[in-house]
Protein backbone atom coordinates (compact mmCIF):
# COMPACT_ATOMS: atom_id res chain seq x y z
CA UNK A 1 0.00 0.00 0.00
CA UNK A 2 1.25 3.54 -0.78
CA UNK A 3 2.18 5.81 2.09
CA UNK A 4 0.34 9.08 2.73
CA UNK A 5 2.94 11.06 0.79
CA UNK A 6 2.90 8.56 -2.09
CA UNK A 7 -0.91 8.67 -2.25
CA UNK A 8 -0.82 12.46 -2.41
CA UNK A 9 1.77 12.38 -5.18
CA UNK A 10 -0.19 9.81 -7.18
CA UNK A 11 -3.43 11.76 -6.96
CA UNK A 12 -1.74 15.02 -7.90
CA UNK A 13 -0.21 13.34 -10.95
CA UNK A 14 -2.99 11.04 -12.18
CA UNK A 15 -6.03 12.48 -10.36
CA UNK A 16 -9.24 10.52 -10.92
CA UNK A 17 -7.63 7.69 -12.88
CA UNK A 18 -5.63 6.58 -9.83
CA UNK A 19 -8.20 7.72 -7.29
CA UNK A 20 -10.63 4.91 -8.16
CA UNK A 21 -8.29 1.92 -7.59
CA UNK A 22 -6.87 3.55 -4.45
CA UNK A 23 -10.37 4.07 -3.08
CA UNK A 24 -11.17 0.37 -3.49
CA UNK A 25 -8.49 -0.62 -0.99
CA UNK A 26 -8.03 2.55 1.10
CA UNK A 27 -11.35 4.36 1.01
CA UNK A 28 -11.56 6.19 4.37
CA UNK A 29 -8.05 7.66 4.60
CA UNK A 30 -8.04 8.49 0.90
CA UNK A 31 -11.31 10.38 1.29
CA UNK A 32 -9.78 12.55 4.01
CA UNK A 33 -6.76 13.22 1.78
CA UNK A 34 -9.01 14.20 -1.10
CA UNK A 35 -10.96 16.58 1.13
CA UNK A 36 -7.67 18.34 1.83
CA UNK A 37 -6.70 18.42 -1.87
CA UNK A 38 -10.12 19.80 -2.79
CA UNK A 39 -9.63 22.55 -0.24
CA UNK A 40 -6.33 23.40 -1.94
CA UNK A 41 -7.97 23.55 -5.35
CA UNK A 42 -6.14 20.60 -6.91
CA UNK A 43 -9.26 18.52 -7.60
CA UNK A 44 -12.95 19.22 -8.19
CA UNK A 45 -15.57 18.21 -5.64
CA UNK A 46 -18.20 16.30 -7.64
CA UNK A 47 -15.94 13.98 -9.69
CA UNK A 48 -13.86 13.34 -6.55
CA UNK A 49 -16.90 12.56 -4.42
CA UNK A 50 -18.42 10.23 -7.03
CA UNK A 51 -15.11 8.49 -7.74
CA UNK A 52 -14.44 7.87 -4.03
CA UNK A 53 -17.95 6.52 -3.55
CA UNK A 54 -17.60 4.25 -6.58
CA UNK A 55 -14.29 2.86 -5.34
CA UNK A 56 -15.63 2.12 -1.87
CA UNK A 57 -18.77 0.51 -3.26
CA UNK A 58 -16.75 -1.67 -5.65
CA UNK A 59 -14.80 -2.96 -2.66
CA UNK A 60 -18.03 -3.60 -0.77
CA UNK A 61 -19.47 -5.48 -3.73
CA UNK A 62 -16.38 -7.70 -3.85
CA UNK A 63 -16.82 -8.69 -0.20
CA UNK A 64 -20.53 -9.28 -0.80
CA UNK A 65 -19.75 -11.65 -3.69
CA UNK A 66 -17.14 -13.50 -1.64
CA UNK A 67 -19.78 -13.98 1.05
CA UNK A 68 -22.39 -15.00 -1.49
CA UNK A 69 -20.37 -17.72 -3.19
CA UNK A 70 -17.33 -18.58 -1.06
CA UNK A 71 -18.07 -17.55 2.55
CA UNK A 72 -17.31 -20.82 4.35
CA UNK A 73 -14.12 -21.77 2.43
CA UNK A 74 -12.86 -18.18 2.67
CA UNK A 75 -13.37 -18.04 6.44
CA UNK A 76 -11.74 -21.43 6.92
CA UNK A 77 -8.62 -20.52 4.93
CA UNK A 78 -8.27 -16.76 5.37
CA UNK A 79 -10.69 -15.68 8.08
CA UNK A 80 -8.02 -15.34 10.77
CA UNK A 81 -6.41 -12.53 8.78
CA UNK A 82 -9.59 -10.45 9.03
CA UNK A 83 -10.72 -11.41 12.52
CA UNK A 84 -13.32 -13.83 11.16
CA UNK A 85 -14.26 -17.13 12.77
CA UNK A 86 -17.14 -19.46 11.86
CA UNK A 87 -18.77 -18.69 15.23
CA UNK A 88 -18.55 -14.94 14.78
CA UNK A 89 -19.78 -15.19 11.22
CA UNK A 90 -22.80 -17.24 12.27
CA UNK A 91 -23.59 -14.86 15.13
CA UNK A 92 -23.54 -11.87 12.79
CA UNK A 93 -25.84 -13.84 10.48
CA UNK A 94 -28.40 -14.21 13.29
CA UNK A 95 -28.19 -10.50 14.07
CA UNK A 96 -28.42 -9.63 10.38
CA UNK A 97 -31.65 -11.55 9.88
CA UNK A 98 -33.27 -9.51 12.64
CA UNK A 99 -31.93 -6.07 11.73
CA UNK A 100 -30.36 -6.35 8.28
CA UNK A 101 -31.04 -2.84 7.00
CA UNK A 102 -30.01 -1.13 10.22
CA UNK A 103 -26.90 -3.28 10.56
CA UNK A 104 -25.77 -2.61 7.01
CA UNK A 105 -26.36 1.14 7.17
CA UNK A 106 -24.63 1.58 10.51
CA UNK A 107 -21.69 -0.56 9.47
CA UNK A 108 -21.21 1.50 6.30
CA UNK A 109 -21.59 4.89 7.98
CA UNK A 110 -19.14 3.93 10.72
CA UNK A 111 -16.76 2.11 8.38
CA UNK A 112 -17.54 -1.02 10.34
CA UNK A 113 -15.58 -0.24 13.54
CA UNK A 114 -13.85 -3.57 13.01
CA UNK A 115 -16.89 -5.43 11.65
CA UNK A 116 -16.99 -4.12 8.09
CA UNK A 117 -15.71 -7.24 6.34
CA UNK A 118 -17.84 -9.70 8.30
CA UNK A 119 -20.96 -7.55 7.81
CA UNK A 120 -20.43 -7.27 4.06
CA UNK A 121 -19.74 -10.98 3.66
CA UNK A 122 -22.69 -11.92 5.84
CA UNK A 123 -24.98 -9.76 3.71
CA UNK A 124 -24.00 -11.87 0.71
CA UNK A 125 -24.12 -15.21 2.48
CA UNK A 126 -27.62 -14.85 3.93
CA UNK A 127 -29.15 -13.90 0.60
CA UNK A 128 -29.77 -10.15 0.77
CA UNK A 129 -30.38 -9.24 -2.86
CA UNK A 130 -27.59 -7.37 -4.57
CA UNK A 131 -29.74 -4.32 -5.53
CA UNK A 132 -30.93 -3.90 -1.94
CA UNK A 133 -27.38 -4.32 -0.66
CA UNK A 134 -26.01 -1.69 -3.04
CA UNK A 135 -28.80 0.83 -2.37
CA UNK A 136 -28.32 0.62 1.40
CA UNK A 137 -24.56 0.82 1.06
CA UNK A 138 -24.81 3.79 -1.30
CA UNK A 139 -27.00 5.67 1.20
CA UNK A 140 -24.52 5.05 3.98
CA UNK A 141 -21.61 5.89 1.70
CA UNK A 142 -23.08 9.29 0.82
CA UNK A 143 -23.02 10.24 4.49
CA UNK A 144 -19.69 8.63 5.38
CA UNK A 145 -17.78 10.02 2.40
CA UNK A 146 -19.22 13.47 3.07
CA UNK A 147 -18.07 13.36 6.69
CA UNK A 148 -14.55 12.23 5.79
CA UNK A 149 -14.16 14.82 3.03
CA UNK A 150 -15.33 17.47 5.48
CA UNK A 151 -12.66 16.40 7.96
CA UNK A 152 -10.00 16.64 5.28
CA UNK A 153 -11.32 19.96 4.01
CA UNK A 154 -11.34 21.71 7.38
CA UNK A 155 -8.52 20.00 9.24
CA UNK A 156 -6.11 18.98 6.49
CA UNK A 157 -4.51 22.41 6.75
CA UNK A 158 -5.17 23.39 10.32
CA UNK A 159 -3.09 26.55 10.30
CA UNK A 160 -5.77 28.24 8.20
CA UNK A 161 -8.29 27.67 10.98
CA UNK A 162 -6.73 29.98 13.58
CA UNK A 163 -9.18 32.76 12.71
CA UNK A 164 -12.04 30.28 12.52
CA UNK A 165 -11.64 28.56 15.88
CA UNK A 166 -15.29 28.86 16.85
CA UNK A 167 -16.50 27.44 13.56
CA UNK A 168 -14.01 24.59 13.94
CA UNK A 169 -15.18 23.88 17.48
CA UNK A 170 -18.79 23.56 16.39
CA UNK A 171 -17.79 21.33 13.50
CA UNK A 172 -15.70 19.07 15.72
CA UNK A 173 -18.47 18.78 18.30
CA UNK A 174 -20.98 17.87 15.60
CA UNK A 175 -18.74 15.22 14.08
CA UNK A 176 -17.81 13.78 17.49
CA UNK A 177 -21.44 13.49 18.54
CA UNK A 178 -22.32 11.78 15.27
CA UNK A 179 -19.40 9.33 15.41
CA UNK A 180 -19.90 8.56 19.11
CA UNK A 181 -23.56 7.81 18.42
CA UNK A 182 -22.64 5.41 15.63
CA UNK A 183 -19.92 3.84 17.77
CA UNK A 184 -22.35 3.25 20.64
CA UNK A 185 -24.78 1.43 18.38
CA UNK A 186 -21.97 -0.54 16.74
CA UNK A 187 -20.60 -1.50 20.14
CA UNK A 188 -24.01 -2.84 21.07
CA UNK A 189 -24.04 -4.90 17.88
CA UNK A 190 -20.57 -6.26 18.61
CA UNK A 191 -21.64 -7.29 22.12
CA UNK A 192 -24.46 -9.23 20.48
CA UNK A 193 -21.94 -10.99 18.28
CA UNK A 194 -19.78 -11.95 21.23
CA UNK A 195 -22.68 -13.04 23.39
CA UNK A 196 -24.25 -15.39 20.83
CA UNK A 197 -21.47 -17.38 19.20
CA UNK A 198 -23.53 -20.05 17.48
CA UNK A 199 -22.02 -22.26 14.82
Amino acid sequence: MPTLVQALALILKYKYAIMLPLAIVEGPILTVICGFLFHQGYIAFLPTYLTLMAGDLIGDAAWYLIGRFWARPFIKNYGHKFGLTPARFSAVGVMFKKHQKKTLLISKMSSGFGLAVVVLMTAGSIGITFPVFMVLNAIGQLIWSGMLMTLGYFFGQSYELIDQSMRSAYLVVGIVIFVVGLYSVQRHLRKGVTAKPTV
